[in-house]
């Protein structure tokens, strides 16, 4: 799904379009790895109850 960094140089909605998908996955990226580590995190203190 990787969008070649002159997708849409001719038409700023289109470029403006694919800036946010690929900041929005990379938010999505950021945001799982968090949850992640506060689960685990979570299950490490349950542990220890």
């Amino acid at each position: 799904n990787a969008i070649p960094p002159t997708a849409g140089s001719d038409n700023p909605k289109v470029g403006a379009e694919a800036l946010t998908q690929i900041v929005r996955e990379m938010l999505e990226g950021v945001f799982e790895a968090r949850i992640r580590e506060t689960s685990e995190t979570l299950q490490a203190r349950c542990v220890d109850c």
